[in-house]
């Protein structure tokens, strides 16, 4: 079950990835590799409005440095506040909307966000 990973790589275009300086990744398991290799604390998204502290940073910086790209066929535990999304807004420059469980979330670069995805969730299953 990837829909978690399926949902980000199906919103993300070839321009989002020349941010990055990288190339559009063949599959999931390019986008999760590429998300590890460029992962860095989140300084420029804030969360519902909110800046995270510096705990806060380093626990999502050590969430996406640990985790087993083995396990993504087993789905992702989507977080309230989940790292992998903090990071795609950092990385490519974007915001995201969240609807997670009909409460609405915020991650929003407040740098530069050139556009904003959308997603819903329940206890189950991420989509666009």
């Amino acid at each position: 079950m990837t829909c978690y990973w399926d949902s980000l790589y199906s919103q993300l275009d070839l321009e989002d990835y020349k941010i990055t300086g990288s190339d559009k990744p063949n599959n999931i398991e390019g986008l999760i590799k590429l998300l590890k290799s460029k992962n860095k604390e989140v300084d420029n998204v804030t969360w519902q409005n909110e800046y995270l502290s510096s705990n806060e940073k380093k626990e999502h910086y050590t969430a996406i440095d640990v985790y087993d790209i083995k396990g993504i066929r087993d789905g992702h535990l989507t977080s309230v506040c989940d790292s992998f999304l903090l990071l795609v807004c950092e990385i490519f420059c974007i915001s995201i909307g969240h609807i997670f469980l009909n409460t609405p979330i915020k991650y929003k670069n407040v740098k530069m966000s050139r556009k904003c995805l959308s997603f819903r969730s329940d206890k189950g299953h991420f989509r666009v």
